[in-house]
């Protein structure tokens, strides 16, 4: 309805209209104020347009509403912003008279009190822009003045931690930018100087973290420089098709170093290198010893099979097939044994 244009034919409908709709909703609110849901009477009397023609009652408890709200989680809001709700909310405070039922309840006060400090934590925090020790220092020295039982507190115990880091990031700095300068050689000294440089930097400072990330980084170029001449030399040896000395010089590069990883990525190339050449080597081999096995002579598949020594790729498979072929060769040992005896020439099974 506010939206409708004045000097419109349904301007003065609509006019009406708002007083009454804000009329009936004042009086609501005022019951709610009465049976003690101050909250709710608040927030109800915000949504109320302000009105010179509404109970006089009815216009302070209009203006306490906007006070509260100006001033609701004024703590977390930027200095400026502090400023302008306070002045906000202690213009519509001074406009309830003292004989008002809500005169008690706008916390005029402590508003005024929170606005002097507000502007003395503003002039702090001006002081504190030169962004320089003694700045802050200064400017943490004016916010002290704002005493524990001030209603300012918590804004100035925020920004004093505020400007306590950036000290504490002032002092570390250099500590950072000398190691910094140290690691650009790239050399394993310098890079070791460096380390104990940003080592300066204790972990529980602002700057700890950073000074954390780079010793982690220049330990790993320490690393590199230190472990790939180990996989330069594997990488060489695996263009040899030499895989086995190629894995074991990689091999050397221990868990937890910079390059371990890409160790590990080589060797599994390497042993899937070696596992495909064994394979084409005793892939005949097997299959010649399965050949014999199928026309019934196991002894010489077994003597086959054991060609293909431990550590094989197909060992395993190998290993597989001699127990079988052991344990039918015995089966049928066993049962001969109790047949009566025949000479070796009429031994359908006996190798030749």
């Amino acid at each position: 309805m506010q939206k409708v244009p004045s000097g419109t034919l349904a301007s003065s409908e609509a006019k009406s209209a708002l007083t009454q709709w804000s009329q009936t909703l004042l009086v609501w609110a005022m019951q709610q104020w009465q049976q003690g849901n101050a909250s709710l009477a608040l927030e109800t009397a915000q949504k109320i347009p302000f009105d010179p023609s509404l109970p006089q009652a009815g216009r302070d408890l209009i203006r306490l509403s906007q006070a509260r709200q100006r001033t609701s989680n004024i703590q977390q809001q930027p200095l400026a912003m502090q400023l302008w709700n306070l002045l906000e909310a202690i213009s519509a405070a001074r406009q309830i008279p003292a004989n008002s039922p809500f005169y008690q309840a706008s916390q005029l006060q402590t508003w005024q009190a929170q606005l002097q400090d507000t502007l003395r934590l503003q002039f702090a925090d001006m002081i504190a822009r030169g962004n320089d020790s003694v700045s802050l220092k200064l400017a943490i020295a004016e916010a002290q003045n704002i005493t524990p039982d001030r209603p300012g507190r918590l804004s100035a115990q925020s920004l004093i931690a505020h400007w306590n880091q950036k000290i504490k990031k002032l002092e570390d700095r250099p500590y950072l930018i000398r190691a910094e300068k140290m690691a650009k050689a790239g050399k394993v000294a310098d890079l070791k100087r460096a380390i104990a440089q940003a080592q300066e930097i204790p972990d529980d400072r602002p700057l700890g973290p950073e000074a954390q990330a780079k010793m982690i980084q220049w330990k790993n170029q320490i690393e590199v420089i230190e472990d790939q001449p180990l996989l330069d030399q594997a990488k060489q040896l695996a263009k040899q098709a030499k895989y086995s000395e190629a894995i074991q010089a990689a091999g050397k590069i221990l868990p937890n170093r910079a390059l371990y990883e890409a160790a590990q990525t080589d060797i599994n190339t390497w042993q899937a290198e070696i596992f495909s050449i064994q394979t084409a080597e005793d892939q005949p081999i097997l299959n010649q010893a399965n050949a014999l096995a199928a026309r019934g002579r196991l002894t010489l598949a077994i003597e086959m099979a054991s060609q293909i020594g431990s550590g094989r790729a197909l060992s395993g498979q190998a290993q597989y097939s001699i127990k079988v072929w052991s344990e039918e060769r015995q089966n049928i040992w066993n049962a001969e044994s109790d047949l009566p005896a025949i000479s070796n020439e009429d031994d359908p099974l006996a190798d030749p």
